[in-house]
């Protein structure tokens, strides 16, 4: 009875784990909605910019303006990428959800402790047994 009272409440989906998992997600959740928010305010602020035609310098010629008098240099059939951009691409993919919460694994947990309750449960019963059998047999 008593294995069976810590699976439901440390093991079961209602369980002391399966809450603690929860509001880890919960958490973490949370913080990327509050990320997410922050780049989100952050874009309506450049898009306001932009519709009032206020342009960064980097925004300019990061489109392909290229300044009167300034040199360029064309490189064939080679693909070059910023090292600006992939790392923005890394921050948006662990931002978004690249991520995955450090929690643990319930399923497991309770497999094994199905596996412990059987073993100690088939030892309880080898000793009554046994017991009754040596006693039998005085």
């Amino acid at each position: 009875m008593f294995l069976l009272g810590v699976y439901v409440f440390v093991f079961s989906d209602t369980g002391f784990l399966e809450r603690r998992n929860l509001q880890k997600k919960k958490y973490i959740l949370t913080e990327r909605i509050q990320k997410l928010q922050i780049m989100n305010r952050d874009l309506e602020l450049r898009i306001e910019q932009y519709s009032k035609g206020n342009f960064t310098l980097s925004d300019i010629l990061d489109s392909g303006y290229v300044p009167v008098g300034s040199t360029t240099v064309y490189l064939e059939n080679l693909q070059l990428s910023s090292f600006k951009e992939n790392k923005e691409d890394k921050e948006k993919d662990s931002i978004i959800g690249g991520e995955k919460p450090n929690v643990l694994d319930t399923e497991s947990l309770r497999i094994l402790w199905a596996v412990f309750s059987v073993f100690v449960m088939l030892i309880i019963f080898s000793r009554v047994y046994f017991k009754e059998n040596m006693g039998a047999k005085h």
